[in-house]
């Protein structure tokens, strides 16, 4: 039913989910699967002859770029900034921590 909270046993079965895909693994296969689909379906042919031409440290940045960029504007509009809110209140947090029972 939308808009009811979880009962007991639905917050029970995504532990045991998220426990049972822990136990499975296989990350290191499906990271590479997800890497190589996110690259055939974000780099359009120009972009891959491009990335022929680089070493392989100039790549990895490029790449990374291409597809965070690709990935950011494929949100929604308020998305995309709830991101950028979360970001900046990221790098502008400073130093906290939990020392003594006090966060600071």
């Amino acid at each position: 039913m939308v808009g009811n909270p979880p009962r007991d046993n639905e917050e029970q079965k995504l532990g045991r989910t998220v426990l049972d895909d822990l136990r499975r693994g296989g990350f290191k296969n499906t990271i590479r699967r997800d890497y190589r689909d996110l690259k055939d379906f974000y780099l359009d042919e120009d972009r891959r002859k491009r990335l022929e031409s680089m070493g392989w440290f100039k790549r990895g940045i490029f790449i990374t770029a291409w597809l965070l960029k690709g990935l950011f504007l494929k949100l929604t509009p308020v998305r995309r900034l709830l991101l950028i809110v979360g970001l900046v209140f990221i790098l502008t947090s400073g130093d906290t921590g939990y020392s003594d029972g006090n966060l600071r």
